[in-house]
């Protein structure tokens, strides 16, 4: 299962190249040099902050530790993207073994792992050097913990992992402590919290490194330099309808030639990328991961709707991944006793719409395609 995902998802490999791959290799040559500041500039210095006369990434910094020793073999190649396919395809494993342990087999759960893997896009992202593809890897590895031995410390040390490649990520809390064992509580969230202190504690010594501050990101300088500023700050209530038209509303483009119908780089509706979705709404039983990842996915979709930007540049609502690892979950529950034709219908569709968006945007020759439509 990994070779293949690794093949196909590298064979999906294009031409799109987004500041966040600049950015992430870029940070990650930092590293390699011992300093936090980005000396060599990428070609397009995009969501760069500029603090005290030296440029800095926004960004979480573990997915450019992960990608520095393909930096250090490849140098500032793009090459290094492979890095991501092969999170990628080790979280379609790690999917799987998740749908496993919540005791689904058989034909649902190859069909659900096609959900995962190309009916979604995580396929798309894991073919870039977005964070989203890390997070997912860090919050697998925590789910299939919590369905297994149930280790307060990893569960912790997982979570604040996928919070050092997405911030968001640290809301899905509630699913963790609301798996933690019901004896002895106190010991258990105790060891939860130091798991999670350990990569926090970098992540505070590298912000107060950078800008004097723990919990200052760089978030605040990128936007007064790189952007024009929000007219309601970074979060703020006012946000919330603009990016809900994203999620649900966002629909493609028409245009007069091949391919006609064309995704907006300002998002897709993530019912039209991920149709099966749906499903999770299906998921209501009294369990208590199932109220956790409700609470999880809900916690992190207010704070991203709150958020003065909905992603843009992109293929699909990519912010959405940051709450993916739960949806799939509360999809599966949701498809468990009710997996029928239309399920597999709309997991199919969603795999045609991720196929249409590899092909647009990363380049992979449309004019191939155009050829055999004229004729």
């Amino acid at each position: 299962m990994f070779a293949v995902t690794f093949v196909l998802y590298s064979l999906s490999l294009g031409n799109w190249i987004t500041s966040n791959d600049m950015n992430c290799i870029y940070l990650a040559e930092a590293f390699l040099k011992g300093r936090f500041d980005i000396v060599d500039l990428p070609p397009i210095p995009i969501d760069l902050a500029f603090y005290n006369g030296r440029w800095y990434s926004p960004f979480p910094p573990l997915p450019s530790l992960l990608v520095a020793p393909a930096v250090y073999v490849l140098g500032l190649s793009y090459e290094a993207r492979f890095v991501t396919i092969l999170i990628g395809s080790m979280n379609v494993v790690l999917a799987w073994g998740l749908l496993e342990k919540i005791g689904i087999n058989g034909s649902k759960q190859r069909w659900l792992t096609l959900l995962f893997s190309f009916g979604s896009i995580h396929w798309f992202y894991s073919t870039t050097l977005f964070n989203h593809t890390y997070s997912i890897f860090f919050l697998l590895l925590a789910m299939s913990e919590a369905f297994s031995r149930g280790s307060p410390f990893l569960l912790g040390f997982y979570l604040g992992c996928a919070g050092l490649c997405r911030y968001p990520t640290l809301l899905a809390a509630p699913f963790f402590l609301l798996s933690l064992r019901r004896g002895q509580v106190r010991r258990s969230l105790i060891l939860f919290i130091l798991g999670m202190v350990i990569p926090l504690s970098f992540l505070f010594y590298y912000n107060y490194a950078r800008f004097g501050n723990p919990v200052e990101t760089g978030y605040r300088y990128e936007i007064n330099v790189m952007r024009t500023p929000k007219p309601f700050g970074i979060f703020d209530l006012r946000y919330i309808p603009s990016n809900l038209y994203t999620v649900f509303l966002e629909s493609m483009g028409l245009t007069k030639k091949f391919p006609y119908i064309v995704p907006h780089t300002s998002g897709l509706s993530l019912i039209i990328t991920t149709p099966a979705s749906a499903l999770a709404l299906r998921a209501r039983a009294r369990n208590p991961r199932i109220i956790g990842s409700w609470i999880s996915t809900l916690l992190i979709f207010i704070f991203l709707m709150c958020y003065f930007s909905n992603g843009s540049d992109q293929f699909g609502y990519r912010y959405g991944l940051d709450f993916f690892p739960f949806l799939f979950f509360l999809t599966s529950e949701g498809a468990r006793n009710s997996f029928n034709t239309l399920t597999k219908l709309l997991i199919i569709i969603g795999v045609v719409v991720n196929l249409w968006g590899i092909l647009f945007f990363n380049g992979i020759n449309l004019r191939i395609l155009s050829y055999f439509m004229a004729s």
